[in-house]
Parts: structure tokens; C-alpha cells; sequence
């Protein structure tokens, strides 16, 4: 998953779309995410391609956990409980800025 920095300013106004934009984002990637657990490579700009991944997984109700890193992260808890427990794990800035977004597409209930 790839994304230069020059994409800041579209993931950010895309983020505010909420889940279109992940429809966006996931239509773009084709069959590449198509899967109940997906494990990605960031590339480009960590912050941007993060950012717009997490939207892309929010978008897609299939995909029930996620491995950027190290960390398996449950996207199927983290919709539910809208929180997860980091506490004991060892996810890095990256798999954060995947969280952020993943609950920011959300947009308002």
C-alpha cells in the first residue's frame, strides 16, 4: 500500500467523505484487500498510506482483522466497541495511524 506525501491533502478531505472515500480507496486497490484478514506493506509516506488504509478498511465490512507490523489488529472488535486495549501489544506508530483513521471514516453515527 503506496502513497506519496502529495496525497496528504485528498486522504485528509477524504477522511471527512467518511466511507466513501474507503469505497474509493478499496475500488482503486482492486482485489488486493479482498480477503476476511489482510496483512499490508506500507510504503510512500507512512502517514499518508496509513491514513488512507485505515479509511479502506473501515469501507469494507469483510475484512475482520489486520496485520500492518507486528500486530494483528481486530477490525471486527474495533467496530463494535468503537475502543481496543493496546496495553500489552506492541503496535508501532504505523499501526496507530491506521487506527486513527479506521475510527475517523467512521464519521458521525
Amino acid at each position: 500500500w503506496e502513497l506519496p506525501v502529495w496525497w496528504d491533502n485528498a486522504v485528509r478531505l477524504g477522511l471527512e467523505m467518511g466511507v466513501d472515500f474507503g469505497k474509493g480507496m478499496l475500488q482503486a486497490a482492486g482485489t488486493k484487500v479482498a480477503k476476511t484478514s489482510v496483512r499490508v506493506v506500507i510504503r510512500g509516506d507512512q502517514y499518508v498510506a496509513a491514513s488512507a488504509l485505515g479509511a479502506a478498511f473501515r469501507a469494507e465490512e469483510g475484512i475482520v482483522e489486520a496485520r500492518l507490523d507486528k500486530e494483528f489488529i481486530s477490525l471486527k472488535r474495533l467496530r463494535q466497541d468503537q475502543s481496543m486495549d493496546l496495553s500489552r501489544s506492541k503496535v508501532r506508530d504505523v499501526d496507530l495511524m491506521m487506527i486513527s483513521a479506521f475510527v475517523r471514516a467512521a464519521g458521525d453515527p
